[in-house]
Order: C-alpha cells, then sequence, then structure tokens
C-alpha cells in the first residue's frame, strides 16, 4: 500500500490469498505509524520503506513471498499428479 485508496482492496486481496505489504515514508514518522496500525490490524502482514530497489527490505520480502507462492503451486501440481497417476484410464 502506498496511500489510502489502497486500504479497501486488502480485505479483498487476503481474502483471495494474496498478501500485502504497506509500505511508509521513512522520512515522515506519521508513514510509518500509519503502516504499523495497518500491520496491527491484520490489514497487511508486512511494512517496509517504500523503496523497491534491488535488496531493499520490500524487495527481499516480495522476493521471499513471491518463492512461498511458487512452492505451495508446485506443491499442489504434485498432490493433483500423484493422484492423476494412481488411476487407470476408465476412471477419468
Amino acid at each position: 500500500a502506498d496511500g489510502p485508496s489502497d486500504i479497501p482492496v486488502f480485505s479483498l486481496v487476503r481474502q483471495n490469498g494474496g498478501h500485502c505489504c504497506a509500505v511508509y515514508d521513512p522520512a515522515v514518522r506519521e508513514s510509518y505509524g500509519k503502516a504499523i496500525k495497518l500491520q496491527n490490524q491484520g490489514r497487511v502482514e508486512h511494512h517496509a520503506p517504500a523503496d523497491y530497489q534491488e535488496n531493499s527490505p520490500l524487495w527481499l520480502w516480495l522476493c521471499a513471498t513471491l518463492h512461498d507462492m511458487i512452492d505451495g503451486m508446485q506443491e499442489q501440481a504434485q498432490a493433483r499428479l500423484k493422484q492423476a497417476v494412481g488411476r487407470t484410464p476408465a476412471s477419468y
């Protein structure tokens, strides 16, 4: 989130398995407070400075979150494949 207009979207994103992070301007104390409040309310999972550069805390969180999502999709695909392999062609 980088603005108040993003807040209503958080519940929709989270209800559909998405992940949310509140970003803040480190130079503005109020901005940090709002990000913490969003996390404490459970609207976002993480907060980080609004720095999208490689190896920034936000970039690292995004990468870790994407890797977790990919791992979950791979596990689901493997489970479906394992289930399908155990069936005979007639059972499809």
